[in-house]
């Protein structure tokens, strides 16, 4: 009999620390994937704030980056973006100056894809009358899409409405490439009648 329970006794103990070893094995387990639960959620809570940040900072590029190579050319936008400027510009008379600018027309062609590449052209022509510095501005404007140090001073001045100055700040033109210019000036009033022929891009 005490043989017997000897020999139970030899079998059963391996067993019984197999089963504790197992179980201390789950637990570690079961805190290792508690520990991975719980640094998933805080690398995850950690990229929602980094987007956060990255949208607050990169927001304004990111509309701007979309209007400059919009997916389709806005022509009656483009107009009211011209059409503003233009009046701006007009609008900075000075005591020694008559500041002068008029659009006299815009025309559109259509869109058409270039061939190899991703992106497509819309071919524009403008007319407008003007003097010397504003020609330049304007030009330095269509090129690049920002507002001028003289408009800047016009709008301190209070010869800008803020409004319109605003909406300048926050619409800007598609990427143009201008082709050609012709210039002639008119001696009796000192202005130049201009025709620019240009292309806008779009994706």
């Amino acid at each position: 009999m005490m043989l017997a329970v000897a020999l139970w006794g030899s079998m059963l103990i391996p067993k019984y620390s197999e089963w504790q070893q197992k179980k201390s094995d789950n637990k570690s387990l079961e805190l290792q994937v508690k520990s991975l639960q719980l640094t998933t959620e805080v690398k995850s809570l950690k990229l929602e704030q980094t987007e956060a940040e990255f949208d607050i900072v990169a927001g304004p590029y990111l509309v701007r980056e979309k209007q400059s190579f919009p997916k389709k050319v806005d022509t009656g936008k483009i107009v009211k973006i011209l059409e503003l400027y233009a009046l701006q510009l007009e609008n900075l008379d000075s005591v020694y100056k008559d500041s002068k600018f008029q659009l006299t027309k815009a025309l559109f062609g259509k869109t058409q894809p270039v061939e190899k590449t991703p992106y497509s052209i819309t071919s524009f022509s403008l007319n407008f009358t003007t003097d010397e510095v504003n020609f330049q501005d304007f030009i330095h404007f269509l090129q690049t899409g920002e507002i001028s140090e003289q408009l800047k001073t016009g709008k301190e001045k209070g010869q800008i409405e803020i409004v319109d100055y605003k909406f300048l700040e926050n619409n800007i033109l598609p990427l143009v490439h201008i082709d050609s210019i012709q210039t002639t000036l008119d001696d009796k009033t000192n202005t130049l009648n201009v025709r620019l022929k240009a292309n806008f891009f779009s994706q």
